[in-house]
């Protein structure tokens, strides 16, 4: 049976949490230097904004077990100038990422239907690798922006 996508809410962020500590573990594995994310920061921010409508996700389900997760937010832009859906955690479990086209496709039509005019995905070209560099510009995704960061 091909894996089906749900929308997840705010009784299932220990399942975006678990995600999350999955691709924690893959980055910490493949990138030693980078830093770590802070979980605790998950779960709270996650749940706030869940709880406020401004957060969204979708989880990719193989029978009842969650195998890939997408959150994202859907707010207006003034950089951008416009209402944008923007991704901040896409991860597949290594067995089910075949089928991380489905979850892609979700956020893209869920964001829309939310108001995004503009979609953004991916964090960096170190940290995506250039295998998903790739998929999201065969998907239509251009790179724009340069992030940088410091630690406070």
């Amino acid at each position: 049976m091909d894996p089906v996508v749900k929308e997840l809410h705010t009784g299932d962020i220990p399942t975006i949490v678990r995600m999350a500590g999955m691709l924690r573990e893959e980055v910490a594995e493949q990138w030693p230097g980078c830093p770590a994310f802070n979980l605790g920061l998950v779960v709270e921010h996650v749940y706030r904004y869940m709880t406020l409508q401004i957060m969204h996700a979708i989880g990719l389900f193989a029978e009842e077990e969650c195998v890939g997760v997408a959150v994202f937010t859907v707010y207006p832009c003034l950089i951008a100038g416009c209402v944008l859906g923007k991704e901040s955690l896409l991860y597949v479990v290594p067995e089910y990422r075949g089928s991380g086209l489905v979850l892609i496709s979700a956020f893209e039509k869920m964001a829309k239907e939310k108001g995004a005019e503009m979609l953004e995905i991916g964090h960096s070209n170190a940290l995506n690798g250039p295998k998903m560099c790739r998929l999201y510009s065969s998907l239509g995704y251009e790179l724009h922006l340069l992030n940088y960061i410091k630690r406070a």
